[in-house]
């Protein structure tokens, strides 16, 4: 990768312990596909930090649509994560970052992008 790439300070993640909860103790809007049922994620120590990512693509076929987040760091942008899923959960994932941006912005105020400016 070499002396051109830069260090890049990541927010303060949850803890494992906040990970793994249970999905209703992170947030309790949270529906899951049974109102009763609850989920306990495991999560690696590799995992924990995550990626930073400032370029994202979207590509899709008839059966799924892949994510593709890019660590953008001239002179060349790097894959650093791939996800692929069913266009349901695209879907689903499209409405959930929907409300998140809405609550976000009622708490920080609106987001500024080339629409917004």
């Amino acid at each position: 990768m070499g002396k051109n790439i830069k260090k890049i300070t990541q927010p303060k993640l949850p803890s494992k312990e906040q990970l793994t909860a249970p999905t209703s103790e992170l947030n309790p809007d949270v529906k899951t596909a049974t109102q009763d049922a609850q989920m306990n994620i495991k999560i690696t120590d590799e995992m924990i930090p995550g990626v930073y990512s400032n370029l994202m693509q979207i590509v899709h076929t008839r059966e799924e649509f892949i994510f593709d987040y890019f660590l953008n760091a001239p002179p060349q942008g790097i894959l650093v994560s791939r996800v692929i899923t069913s266009p349901e959960h695209a879907k689903r994932l499209c409405r959930a970052l929907i409300d998140n941006i809405k609550k976000y912005e009622g708490k920080h105020g609106v987001i500024k992008d080339e629409e917004t400016k």
